[in-house]
């Protein structure tokens, strides 16, 4: 759409009301930029609470991390208790109604199963109370394993960890599957995606509100006609293109980086649950964490690699072989020939402490933002589109370690305290 002959004056009707956040009414549109899991769930619960809401999307949905990512749902330790870590327990503890929902609304079964997980322990086993307390102290059961009950819990096992701990909460979901259970669910509702309109970025009109600007200049495309550019609120959950997209707005801006991710899937007996552990010596100096997660009796994923290597999203051999020799370290008769499938994600990465960019952004009356999430992206969908919407329609506050201008708490240790 491109700008009419009245943009003067509706540029001194918005003058007027600059100093007051945009007003959500549901004659206003909310334009969300990115069809990520965390887009889509914001996208759902505006149009769940009456909002016209339209999801422009650079490529399909999906595409960046989250139908790529493995789709473990881990529980947080109780012991855990920044900002950043009882935030990711609410997005953990809302995944079972979230799921029934989907379901509900979709009939699309995505994969979503409380199985528990493994943790393998390296080193000396420490006192039971030590390992155990917290967990069973908050209700929830966990019980140490010697080898033997080791390879109860994992067929064929063949690792060099004597000791774990069994975790009975903790779940799986299908990431494709929830990607397309969400867009069935937001087109049900009404909201318009758009997909495939390359490179988005966001200015400023004249007053200071933030307009959508696509690839070839133009405000908004021709499938946008219809939607009053001066009115609508725009939310930015682009992932790891959240920079990018943002560079010409002032400071302070997302400063979020690509992380590739790269899973490979085996033919192989799967474990009953999620499978934690670390290995030190793979391709690396460094220890490394790696999950195994069962998709079918016969097959599982074992991911991920972490790769700083700008928006590149191929795999590669080098990967391949890390990710191959970490399941061979639990499954040693593993060979090339046991992989059935490979892929790779860039997962958004905030580069600063305190977790995702979640509220809205200073100055600028008619834009939030919601990216950031790295690896924590499928477990805080939930969460992250109930927040920001209680932001936008009810002016509820986020914790300011989320805000453009927060971020300095310790996030803490990603790895259950055992």
């Amino acid at each position: 759409m491109a700008s009419s002959a009245n943009d003067e004056d509706r540029v001194d009707e918005r003058d007027a009301g600059e100093s007051d956040r945009l007003a959500l009414t549901p004659d206003r549109t909310v334009v969300v930029v990115g069809g990520g899991i965390v887009g889509l769930s914001i996208a759902r619960e505006l149009a769940r609470r009456g909002l016209r809401v339209v999801v422009v999307e650079a490529d399909r949905c999906g595409a960046g991390a989250s139908s790529r990512a493995i789709g473990v749902l881990s529980p947080i330790h109780p012991k855990q208790q920044s900002t950043l870590k009882r935030f990711l327990r609410s997005g953990y503890e809302a995944w079972p109604d979230f799921a029934r929902e989907l379901r509900d609304e979709t009939a699309i079964d995505i994969g979503y199963r409380a199985c528990g997980s493994v943790v393998l322990l390296p080193g000396a086993l420490a006192r039971e109370d030590e390992v155990l307390g917290e967990w069973r102290g908050a209700g929830i059961s966990a019980d140490l394993l010697d080898r033997s009950a080791i390879a109860r819990w994992i067929p064929s096992y063949g690792g060099p960890f004597s000791h774990g701990v069994r975790i009975e909460a903790g779940a799986i979901v299908h990431p494709p599957s929830v990607i397309a259970a969400l867009v069935r669910a937001v087109r049900k509702l009404g909201v318009r995606i758009i997909e495939g309109t390359g490179p988005v970025t966001l200015a400023l009109w004249p007053w200071g509100g933030a307009r959508l600007v696509f690839a070839e200049g133009s405000i908004f495309p021709e499938s946008l006609d219809g939607i009053d550019p001066y009115s609508a609120a725009i939310v930015v959950a682009a992932g790891a293109w959240s920079t990018d997209c943002t560079r010409e707005l002032p400071e302070p801006r997302p400063k979020v980086s690509p992380v590739r991710g790269q899973v490979i899937e085996v033919r192989h007996r799967a474990p009953p649950c999620v499978v934690r552990f670390a290995c030190s010596g793979l391709h690396g100096a460094t220890a490394k964490e790696y999950y195994i997660v069962p998709r079918t009796a016969d097959r599982f994923w074992i991911g991920s690699t972490v790769e700083e290597v700008g928006f590149d999203a191929r795999t590669t051999a080098v990967g391949e072989r890390e990710l191959l020799d970490a399941a061979r370290t639990i499954f040693p008769s593993l060979t090339e020939a046991s992989i059935v499938g490979r892929w790779a994600g860039l997962r958004p990465r905030a580069d600063r402490h305190g977790g995702p960019y979640l509220g809205p952004w200073p100055g600028v009356h008619n834009l939030w933002v919601a990216c950031g999430h790295y690896r924590n992206g499928i477990v805080a969908a939930p969460a992250s589109a109930k927040l920001l919407v209680a932001n936008m329609l009810e002016r509820r506050a986020i914790e300011p370690a989320f805000g453009l201008g927060g971020g300095n708490e310790p996030t803490g240790d990603d790895r259950p305290i055992l």
